[in-house]
């Protein structure tokens, strides 16, 4: 079991792990539970929804997301209006691009059609799913966890635009899934 100390949890003697929480739980979406909100999501959140849990861009990110930004052919998105303020290019994956192409350009904006409300929304459909503890910005935490094992050192982490590997007293943290 971890020791909490405040968003950072100790997993092994001088190793932080950074975790957001919602009532004491981790926010990742396993895959049993990813399948039964697609199940209760309408067809039209499915897109956004995936390329969130695909890319790891934030809400507001993907609501912000223009096709001039999207490089289909090199497989690179660049962050529109990034919470960073800095510029954040990301490779797509298979998904994520397979996602892109088959969506309408019938806007300047990928998703034109995004709620502000949509965190409130996506809370419903969590619930209708039987799930708690997740909220659209666990699809973040989740890219993240799923992304952590395939790369080889935590420093290799901080390559990727938007993701911070570094705690407050300067621990490493790793990205495992839940704690």
């Amino acid at each position: 079991m971890a020791e909490r100390r405040g968003r950072y949890a100790v997993k092994q003697p001088g190793e932080l792990a950074r975790v957001r929480t919602i009532e004491g739980a981790t926010a990742t979406v396993p895959l049993d539970e990813e399948a039964r909100l697609f199940m209760v999501l309408p067809d039209h959140y499915k897109p956004p929804v995936t390329v969130a849990l695909h890319t790891g861009l934030r809400l507001g990110e993907l609501q912000a997301q223009r096709w001039a930004d999207v490089d289909l052919l090199a497989g690179n998105l660049t962050v529109t209006s990034p919470k960073s303020r800095k510029p954040e290019s990301l490779p797509l994956n298979k998904t994520a691009r397979g996602v892109l192409a088959e969506l309408e350009r019938t806007d300047p904006l990928v998703f034109p059609k995004l709620p502000k409300k949509l965190s409130d929304l996506f809370i419903r459909y969590v619930r209708k799913a039987g799930l708690s503890d997740v909220t659209f910005h666990c699809l973040r935490d989740t890219f993240i966890s799923r992304l952590a094992p395939h790369v080889t050192t935590p420093t290799l982490m901080t390559l990727w635009p938007g993701i911070e590997t570094t705690g407050p007293q300067g621990g490493t943290c790793g990205w495992t899934g839940r704690i």
